[in-house]
């Protein structure tokens, strides 16, 4: 089963790897929107086939122009969905002061730490990046699998196809822009045998993920099928970055964004929507200081490299932290 957070800390709610937890007040929630993936799913349809057709007349989806445009959706997009981790430093708050203290150094820490790895070893925080996000993007594509009359299981292998092959497939289609990428991001030219690896492991990874999407609408998952079939057709046909922000902006941040104010009550949205937005806005306060102190030669390389670098900063205790603060409570 893939570990989508920690257990429940007594005094406290339960916290999922997104952050998230369940109200603790009551009143009314807005679990109602039922039908907020079924949404999610027809705007991403509508938007890759509207990709598809942009670039069938001509437009070119990795012109510089484009890219920065993409780059900023990215951010502005997708840091939201991450800011739900203000209600783990919540529960600790409540706990006691220390325990804020601690969560709160803990966070920034792994940034720090993200951030000092891109700087010293480009490579391995890259690498890094991309097996965290892999077993984050893992969380999308979760689905219950019934074999024989065995009660329902959550399938690690399938789920993990999925992003495995999301993230491979530029590598088969667009071999020349990923390298060109890579190295870019870790300033070494050896980057390019994380692209090597990729070409190994895209087509196992993607004819697992296509068994999954078959799985899914058999079982009356239409949805969640559909969306795999965009994403991992934008993925082939697409630049690998107009691909990813399809993708990264328009399924994943609103899928867990949704998941997240749904378990929320009236009265809690109240001031939860003012720290997203503050949260946020410190998010892209962060990638205006990598932009700023950042070295890349070209515009558009240093805003490829601004969002992917804030994105892994935020990423690396947005998945591992909660883990940590079990450990550390079940010590206790």
């Amino acid at each position: 089963m893939v570990v989508t957070g920690s257990p429940p800390i007594p005094g406290t709610t339960a916290v999922t790897s997104t952050g998230l937890s369940a109200p603790r007040q009551s009143g009314r929630s807005f679990a109602s929107a039922e039908n907020a993936d079924s949404l999610i799913t027809r705007f991403l349809a509508f938007a890759f086939l509207s990709c598809v057709g942009l670039q069938a007349l001509g437009f070119d989806l990795a012109d510089e122009t484009v890219t920065q445009t993409l780059c900023a959706a990215l951010l502005l997009l997708g840091l939201p969905h991450g800011t739900f981790d203000w209600q783990l430093l919540h529960a600790g708050l409540q706990r006691s002061i220390y325990s804020f203290a601690f969560r709160l150094a803990l966070y920034l820490g792994l940034a720090a730490a993200t951030y000092l790895v891109w700087q010293i070893a480009p490579i391995a925080a890259l690498t890094i990046f991309l097996l965290i996000a892999i077993f984050h993007f893992a969380e999308d594509w979760e689905s219950d699998v019934i074999l024989g009359n065995s009660p329902a299981t959550k399938s690690e292998f399938l789920a993990l196809a999925m992003p495995i092959s999301i993230i491979t497939l530029p590598a088969l289609s667009h071999p020349e822009m990923l390298r060109s990428i890579f190295v870019m991001l870790s300033g070494d030219e050896s980057a390019v045998i994380l692209v090597d690896v990729m070409i190994l492991l895209a087509p196992v990874a993607t004819g697992v993920a296509t068994a999954k999407i078959f799985m899914d609408c058999a079982t009356g998952e239409i949805s969640r099928g559909i969306a795999g079939i965009c994403v991992l057709s934008a993925m082939v046909i697409l630049p690998p970055i107009a691909g990813f922000s399809l993708y990264f902006c328009l399924y994943h941040s609103p899928l867990h964004f949704s998941t997240g104010w749904k378990q929320l009550t009236v009265d809690q949205a109240k001031y939860s929507a003012l720290i997203v937005a503050g949260l946020t806005i410190g998010g892209l306060t962060i990638a205006a200081l990598i932009y700023t102190f950042g070295q890349r030669v070209t515009v558009t390389d240093n805003l490829v490299a601004t969002a992917f670098i804030t994105l892994s900063l935020l990423t690396v205790p947005h998945m591992i932290m909660p883990s940590l603060v079990s450990r550390r409570h079940s010590s206790l």
